[in-house]
């Protein structure tokens, strides 16, 4: 799983960012296999998981605990 991170101000200024976020990954049907908390930095971040099931779909900060411009970006299929 490949995560792009970063913090912006509100006038679109980058910020350092390295902050421990919550992953999601979800079988079919929606059915919650895993959920832990991961450190991100800025850019592109890789997360390695092992899951007894079939992932469907994975969500980053999945109870939307952060502020985010655009919330729907944040869940993907694989």
């Amino acid at each position: 799983l490949e995560v792009a991170a970063w913090k912006t101000g509100s006038n679109a200024e980058r910020f350092a960012f390295d902050e421990d976020i919550e992953i999601a990954v979800f079988a079919e049907g929606d059915v919650p296999i895993y959920r832990g908390r991961h450190r991100m930095h800025d850019g592109t971040n890789k997360v390695v998981l092992a899951v007894g099931r079939e992932p469907e779909s994975a969500m980053v900060d999945p109870s939307v605990l952060r502020v985010d411009r655009n919330r729907f970006d944040n869940r993907k299929p694989f």
